[in-house]
């Protein structure tokens, strides 16, 4: 319990940090849980789209689509303003994961899409919390978790049961 004054009892804590913990976890459960649906739709709506289509021309309208719907939210919402406190360091990063991302694994999705379908092809890329654990854990940028590991074998198992089995 944590007292008017402050005091808090750390093993079974309910203070308002604990509260905005919570909250912190379900809308960030909700916005992936979001964002698995509307990628969902998205790849079924390119799988479409490629039909009789060159994969290069598809992700070439479909960037700049996205600049400018990311351009428009951000003036709209005020935050265009945050990009001036962006450090050199943190635009490089993003320039770079924005390559590697977006135009080369975008390629390369689009590619797959191609050769074996928008659900095979989703299926195989949901491997990535493997490489994403990995990477994490030995940059130093999250530390080692049994929980992660469990969590990542057992998508994983999912994975390759559907796509071999599916």
């Amino acid at each position: 319990f944590q007292a008017e004054d402050g005091i808090r009892d750390v093993e079974r804590s309910r203070g308002l940090g604990d509260v905005y913990k919570r909250q912190d976890v379900v809308r960030g459960v909700t916005f992936s849980v979001l964002t698995a649906i509307i990628w969902a739709i998205g790849i079924v709506l390119i799988d479409y789209a490629l039909e009789g289509i060159d994969f290069y021309i598809a992700n070439m309208i479909r960037f700049p689509v996205l600049a400018v719907v990311v351009g428009g939210v951000l003036l709209a919402t005020g935050n265009h303003r945050n990009m001036l406190e962006m450090t050199r360091r943190q635009a490089v990063m993003l320039v770079l994961a924005g390559i590697l991302a977006l135009a080369i694994g975008g390629l390369t999705f689009f590619a797959s899409i191609t050769f074996v379908g928008a659900a095979e092809a989703t299926a195989l890329s949901s491997l990535s919390p493997i490489f994403s654990a990995v990477i994490s854990v030995s940059s130093g940028k999250e530390a080692f978790s049994w929980r992660v590991t469990a969590g990542v074998i057992l998508a994983t198992s999912g994975t390759v049961i559907l796509v071999l089995f599916g």
